[in-house]
């Protein structure tokens, strides 16, 4: 099942590299990542190219931005996507906050684990607009 759209996914400690590994397997058209050291996640077949270390520039490349870092981490985190889908795994980190940090009115929170990389993780719904 291939995807239609690039994903970027800033953040790539265990949840952030679990949700990179599920994605990676349903081969979306780009996946990038982004964290502070540049480390390629251990990923089988990951190119290393697409490990960045400037979460603008992985905004500004992908259709979707993925926030996966430490909500302790959000404080300092300003992207501007304001044309792009932003999903959040920051746990407590409100709507509000997250639309300050991205700049996108398409901004939606959820909750992952690090099942995700085996494809395990429960959704319930959303009410995100294309």
């Amino acid at each position: 099942m291939a995807l239609d759209f690039s994903i970027g996914i800033i953040g790539s400690g265990m949840l952030g590299a679990a949700i990179a590994d599920a994605l990676w397997r349903a081969e979306p058209r780009s996946l990038l990542m982004a964290n502070r050291s540049g480390t390629v996640p251990g990923i089988d077949g990951f190119p290393p190219q697409n490990v960045l270390t400037d979460p603008q520039a992985l905004a500004e490349a992908c259709d979707v931005a993925i926030l996966c870092v430490p909500p302790a981490a959000a404080r300092d985190l300003r992207i501007d996507a304001k044309d792009k889908l932003v999903i959040s795994v920051m746990a407590g980190v409100p709507l509000a906050d997250l639309t300050r940090i991205s700049a996108s009115p398409r901004v939606i929170r959820a909750m992952s684990s690090p099942a995700a990389a085996k494809g395990l993780a429960y959704r319930r719904g959303s009410r995100a607009t294309p």
